[in-house]
């Protein structure tokens, strides 16, 4: 098994001694009764078949015998079966970098039948508060994004190539912070700085192709404006441009995403222009009013109408959400419940990836922990009864 398998077996004889003060030991020959911590190979065909359903991240945490197995399909999805089951079966609890729960027990019971086969609902799991970037804690909380930390010691985690927001001006090297989406040496200029962002960061997941955060319309000339006009959107122009690139990339890069931003006056779906098979549409709640849910505000209308219709038509739709008063960090932000709300939203609507943007230059910044504990929750489970969220 590779270094995450062996981190997680480490890991788990850790919690089990802490917890019950008994060492296990960790052998590669098979004993009378074991503990098996090993991703997807070498399995009895009844955990194989359960692997079916888990994904690439999800987990199998089933008895076979007197042999119990956490099993994955990935090293990174054994990480987090192991973790579940420290929180699940032993009582631990992570709740900040530097805070855990550990129950004492004289022993630990586990059914005989158990039979767990879990699957998360978002692809991509990414929280920008401070203490959520701590490389250790975050898969403890099942984080995956890498954009502000490093999890290659832990099995890795969904990693952009270059920058990884607002890129638009910067890979077509005109310097204009809307450059025109319908000139050839545009085009040109952009494929070319890609493809270079991807020759420099190998095994990156996703390239962005966004438009700048100082632009608050996109070229105007008559072509990108005909496109605009037919299509009914700024995002016409824009999302038929990305589906080039990422058509042209396709065929060198075929694992990689092109990302891009729905975002200000790219937020309404185009009419007949659809996302391609490989693009990430990269939806912001900016705008939101935060303190009520997004079904139940009408300022929260316009986000509601574009999710559900993006949702409809793309088959890889992430949101940026925003957990935070960016003016004032230490001024109650009121989102604690409607966070709940908003995750089930996003999870109902076909969203696969929730990046949720906290304060990451400092520690705290209003509860920001307990922010940042509740949306890695959340994201892992947006399933979970509001009783459970509320405990």
């Amino acid at each position: 098994e590779d270094g995450t398998v062996k981190y997680a077996a480490d890991e788990f004889v850790s919690y089990i001694h802490a917890a019950v003060g008994v060492k296990l030991n960790i052998s590669d020959t098979a004993k009378e009764k074991n503990i098996f911590i090993k991703s997807g190979k070498d399995l009895p065909d009844t955990i194989s078949e359960l692997l079916t359903n888990a994904g690439n991240e999800g987990y199998v945490i089933k008895c076979n015998g007197d042999d119990l197995y956490i099993t994955s399909n990935t090293s990174r999805g054994v990480l987090y079966g192991v973790y579940s089951f420290l929180e699940d079966y032993v009582g631990v609890r992570y709740y900040t970098s530097d805070c855990e729960r550990i129950l004492k027990n004289e022993k630990i019971v586990i059914p005989s039948d158990i039979s767990v086969v879990f699957k998360p609902a978002f692809e991509f799991r990414d929280i920008f508060w401070f203490d959520a970037l701590d490389s250790e804690f975050s898969p403890k909380q099942k984080i995956n994004g890498s954009i502000l930390r490093d999890l290659k010691n832990y099995g890795g985690g969904i990693s952009y190539a270059g920058n990884f927001v607002h890129t638009l001006g910067a890979l077509a090297g005109t310097g204009s912070a809307a450059p025109c989406l319908t000139n050839e040496d545009i085009y040109n200029n952009v494929l070319k700085n890609a493809k270079a962002w991807l020759e420099e960061n190998p095994g990156s997941n996703i390239v962005s192709i966004s438009q700048n955060e100082s632009s608050k319309k996109g070229c105007q000339c008559q072509n990108c404006k005909a496109i605009n006009n037919k299509e009914g959107s700024e995002m016409g122009s824009l999302l038929s441009f990305v589906n080039r690139i990422a058509t042209e990339l396709k065929e060198e890069y075929p694992d990689v995403y092109v990302d891009t931003l729905a975002y200000g006056y790219t937020k309404k779906p185009p009419k007949t222009v659809v996302p391609a098979d490989n693009v990430i549409i990269r939806l912001s709640s900016i705008d939101n009013c935060f303190s009520h849910s997004i079904s139940d505000c009408d300022k929260n209308s316009d986000f509601k109408t574009y999710a559900e219709a993006w949702g409809k038509i793309c088959k890889n739709l992430y949101v940026w959400d925003f957990t935070s008063d960016f003016m004032h960090y230490l001024t109650p932000f009121p989102n604690l419940y409607t966070m709940y709300d908003n995750i089930r939203f996003f999870k109902d609507n076909n969203v696969t990836g929730v990046l949720g943007q906290g304060n990451y230059q400092s520690a705290s910044g209003e509860f920001g922990e307990l922010r940042a504990y509740l949306l890695a929750k959340l994201m892992w489970d947006p399933d979970m009864t509001k009783e459970r969220y509320r405990e």
